[in-house]
């Protein structure tokens, strides 16, 4: 994290308002802390140390008083092996840092809010919670809100041209963006959305998405919102509505209020979800909420087979997994947890309501039966 997400956190948590999934990011961050920043010297052993060097540095300013000789033998083999001592724990920490830092690298962390966007002459720009740069591109000045929404605001009378911008959200991210016509999309992770600069000037309000994004569209009867992807087309005036593009056999479009049409053809209705298979549309009744369920930072699983859950895991928590065992891709499941919480929750969670071992080695996840 970074620190002004840090910071922002630990202010909250010290107010009491710090939500379910904050807190878990701010006590797995204090564990990592407190690896980083163990101290194998007390304060005492430190100063007892420095003293030592200090005597061994300035010797006028030790009060010289004649001892006999077995004395001085006996303190000076005290020194000797106090240093060494001291010599062997300044390794230790060192090794111990070094092992503390390897063990992060290595760590397998939940997702957060991070995407790059690319702006229509090329150039690109890290959108990360401490990223507060401003760039204007064709008259739309970007910038991020005090939520850490990416958001536009056009100058009409600097628009011109037809160029494009497209943010991505890689593996182990997500983005709230605020679009030009003030329709609001969430893309989850391993996700992209490309739209017109000039969206506001066009008689139709376009974009195209890649992998899965959650749309709130502003309404305007005049001028139609239109999500294109992969086999599917999908055209509201306003409504709020879910896609999931991920997977090239199959798109999903779940709509949540007000109406849509997929592929200009079949309408959907609040509490319906549209499969679109080649030039197949199969309409169902679902529980939204199991398909938004990572827009509310959940993971939900109902009747799921472990290969889809563990792409999801996969995509969230930037890790790659294996089947050790061919078998174990059938297993269904069914549950619920955080988003926010440890994959080794995760895996622990999946491992007893099954009979299946789930072993991390580095950032991959090996499955296999018990």
């Amino acid at each position: 994290m970074t620190k002004d997400k840090i910071k922002l956190l630990l202010d909250k948590y010290a107010k009491g308002t710090c939500s379910v999934e904050e807190r878990q990011l701010l006590e797995l961050w204090f564990e990592q802390q407190q690896v980083i920043n163990e101290e194998s010297f007390s304060p005492q052993d430190k100063g007892r140390v420095w003293r030592y060097i200090d005597a061994k540095a300035n010797p006028e300013s030790i009060k010289k008083v004649r001892m006999p000789v077995y004395y001085r033998w006996a303190a000076a083999a005290v020194v000797l092996f106090c240093l060494a001592i001291g010599g062997y724990f300044i390794l230790q920490r060192q090794t111990l840092k070094d092992s503390a830092t390897e063990l992060l690298a290595n760590e397998i962390l939940p997702g957060e809010n991070k995407a790059v966007l690319t702006l229509s002459d090329g150039r690109q720009i890290a959108l990360t919670p401490n990223n507060a740069e401003a760039t204007r591109d064709q008259g739309v000045v970007i910038t991020k809100n005090a939520a850490g929404r990416l958001q536009y605001k056009i100058d009409p009378n600097l628009v011109t041209g037809t160029g494009y911008n497209t943010i991505e959200t890689p593996r182990g991210g997500q983005y709230e963006v605020i679009l030009p016509d003030g329709s609001q999309v969430t893309l989850n992770a391993e996700s992209s959305l490309r739209f017109a600069v000039n969206m506001q000037h066009q008689p139709k309000r376009v974009v195209e998405l890649k992998g899965e994004g959650y749309f709130d569209v502003t309404k305007d009867p005049r001028r139609p919102f239109i999500v294109k992807s992969d086999q599917q087309e999908i055209q509201v005036l306003g409504t709020v509505f879910n896609v999931n593009t991920y997977h090239s056999s199959q798109k999903l479009t779940t709509l949540l209020e007000g109406s849509v049409l997929v592929n200009k053809t079949q309408k959907l209705r609040p509490g319906q979800q549209a499969r679109v298979e080649a030039d197949r549309i199969v309409v169902k009744d679902v529980d939204v909420n199991d398909f938004v369920d990572w827009k509310n930072n959940s993971f939900i699983f109902r009747n799921e087979n472990l290969v889809s859950i563990m792409e999801r895991i996969g995509r969230w928590y930037n890790v790659q997994y294996t089947f050790k065992d061919v078998d174990t891709k059938k297993v269904m499941f069914n549950g619920e947890i955080s988003r926010y919480a440890k994959v080794e929750e995760v895996l622990h969670l999946l491992s007893v309501t099954s009979k299946l071992d789930f072993e991390i080695k580095n950032r991959t996840i090996v499955i296999s039966n018990q």
